[in-house]
């Protein structure tokens, strides 16, 4: 059996677990199989060296490797949005100009029009999922300074742009 052979099939037998890691990760299922297919390339660079560990030490790795290349991306978008931030300047959002995304803008646009910079940012790295004091850190501010912004978000932002809130087993 060539190390070719090997690899292919832990790849099959792998690769869908890693996936689910990936998609909880990412919450989002593109990302996710772009992150499978990143971590994989990058276990398969190391195959040689990792082929006796055997099928759940692997996918343990492939995972790990997984969860930290969406870290380090994460780290780069929130490097990113800090700079944009000290530069004053507005976030390319990719799907703004989307169709199905045009009502929601129109919604959001005035109230997000009055929004400081530092609560634009607050909303953004909240949105993408970061923690309160991971946002205070990330922009150099104090945490309670990240919750008043909240605070302020949610009194600013109508309800209708963001859309019903109900709870799961309950009536709507």
């Amino acid at each position: 059996m060539s190390v070719d052979e090997g690899y292919e099939r832990f790849y099959r037998s792998a690769m869908p677990r890693v996936f689910v890691h990936a998609r909880f990760i990412t919450g989002n299922e593109e990302e996710a199989w772009d992150l499978v297919q990143e971590a994989m390339t990058v276990l398969l660079e190391r195959w040689p060296e990792r082929r006796a560990a055997g099928l759940d030490a692997n996918v343990g790795y492939a995972c790990g490797i997984a969860r930290n290349l969406a870290l380090s991306a994460r780290r780069r978008f929130a490097a990113q949005l800090r700079a944009l931030v000290r530069l004053r300047a507005r976030p390319c959002i990719p799907w703004a100009d989307s169709f199905d995304h045009v009502e929601l803008m129109r919604d959001l646009a005035e109230p997000l029009r009055h929004l400081s910079r530092q609560q634009r940012a607050v909303l953004l790295l909240s949105a993408d999922g970061m923690e309160t004091a991971e946002v205070a850190r990330v922009l150099g501010i104090d945490a309670s300074t990240v919750r008043s912004h909240k605070q302020a978000l949610r009194r600013r932002i109508p309800r209708a742009a963001i859309g019903p809130v109900t709870r799961e087993g309950g009536g709507a």
